[in-house]
C-alpha cells in the first residue's frame, strides 16, 4: 500500500509540475502566440559547470533534467523515482506561477542546499523570458538582481539563478573569484558524463561525515547519477 501511495503522490506532483509548465506556455501563446526571449550575459554548459558559480557552504546537490524525463512514460520506474525526489527539491516559495512564470517551460533544475537558508537554484529555461513577481531590484556588479521577500533572481545568466538573496549575490562574486565557490568539486565531476537525467552528489566534510566504515571516514566525494540509454532501452547508473 505504501508503494502504491508513493507512486500516486509522485504522479500528482508530476501533474502539478506539468500544469505549471504547460499553463505558462498556453497563457502566453493565447496572448500573442510568440514567447519572448531574454538578454543573457553569461551562459553555462551543464550542471557540472554550475558548481563553479555555487557559493561555498552548500552541503547537498541535486540535478534533474526535465527534458529527458518528458520522453519517458509516466509509469516508468526511473521517472517515478525522480518525481519523488522533486518533492524535496522544489519549493512553492519560488516555484509557483504567482511568483515565477516561465513561458518557455522548465528544462533543468539544479539545487544546492544550505542550512538554514532556502536552496540556491539554477533553472534552465533556454532563452525564454521569465516573469518574477519582484518587489524591488538593484544592480550588483554587472548584473541586476530582482527581489521578492528575501528571494533574489538573476535572469541575465543562463540558466537563471534564484534563491536566498545573499546566496544569489555570492554566486555573482564567484564569477571573479572561483575560490569562493564549490569549484574544487569540479575536478571530480568533469570525469563524469554530463548527460545525466538525474544526479545527486556531496563532497568535502559533509561526505567525510556521512561516508564512514567502522567510525572512520572512507571518502570525501559521493555521486549518484542515472541516465537512460535509448539505443538498448536500459538505465545506466553512473
Amino acid at each position: 500500500m505504501a508503494k502504491v501511495m508513493g507512486r500516486r503522490s509522485a504522479r500528482i506532483l508530476a501533474l502539478i509540475l506539468a500544469l505549471i509548465m504547460l499553463g505558462s506556455v498556453f497563457a502566453y501563446v493565447m496572448r500573442g502566440g510568440q514567447i519572448e526571449s531574454r538578454h543573457v550575459k553569461l551562459r553555462l554548459s551543464d550542471f557540472r559547470e554550475y558548481v563553479n558559480l555555487t557559493p561555498k557552504g552548500a552541503y547537498e546537490f541535486e540535478y534533474v533534467n526535465l527534458t529527458e524525463f518528458a520522453k519517458l512514460d509516466p509509469t516508468d520506474d526511473l521517472r517515478i523515482y525522480v518525481n519523488g525526489k522533486l518533492r524535496n527539491i522544489v519549493t512553492p516559495i519560488i516555484f509557483s506561477r504567482n511568483i515565477l512564470e516561465i513561458p518557455g517551460g522548465l528544462r533543468e533544475i539544479y539545487s544546492a542546499k544550505y542550512a538554514p537558508a532556502i536552496s540556491l537554484y539554477f533553472v534552465n529555461c533556454g532563452q525564454s523570458k521569465v516573469y518574477f513577481a519582484r518587489e524591488s531590484e538593484f544592480n550588483y556588479k554587472t548584473f541586476k538582481i530582482q527581489v521578492r521577500r528575501g528571494i533574489g533572481l538573476i535572469d541575465e545568466i543562463s540558466p537563471l539563478i534564484v534563491g536566498y538573496t545573499p546566496l544569489v549575490k555570492s554566486s555573482i562574486d564567484t564569477i571573479d573569484n572561483r575560490s569562493m565557490s564549490c569549484s574544487n568539486v569540479y575536478g571530480y565531476l568533469k570525469r563524469i558524463n554530463g548527460s545525466c537525467a538525474y544526479a545527486y552528489f556531496i563532497f568535502g566534510d559533509v561526505a567525510k561525515r556521512r561516508l564512514t566504515s567502522e567510525n572512520k571516514s572512507v571518502s570525501d566525494f559521493f555521486f549518484e547519477g542515472y541516465r537512460y540509454n535509448y539505443q538498448n532501452d536500459s538505465y545506466e547508473k553512473l
